[in-house]
């Protein structure tokens, strides 16, 4: 388990951890997430209470692990291809 919550995060990227199976992201002000994520083994991925306005189809796919995503209290408008 790894938490970054409330730390004043903006952005997401470069971000690689293959053992790592909790993440927790909440509370931050976090407005994008880069491809480069790699979480081959995460479970759990909270993305609660922060400023994300869309995810890619490409980021979906990646956590194919992933049993519970939280994204609740971002400002989402949809999924989008890329």
């Amino acid at each position: 388990t790894l938490d970054l919550s409330s730390n004043k995060l903006n952005f997401i990227d470069d971000f690689q951890f293959k053992n790592l199976e909790e993440l927790n992201l909440a509370n931050n002000d976090i407005k994008h997430i880069g491809n480069k994520i790699y979480l081959p083994r995460i479970c759990i991925l909270d993305l609660s209470f922060n400023q994300l306005t869309h995810l890619t189809k490409s980021f979906c796919k990646n956590f194919k692990t992933l049993s519970k995503l939280k994204i609740n209290n971002n400002k989402l408008k949809g999924i989008y291809d890329g």
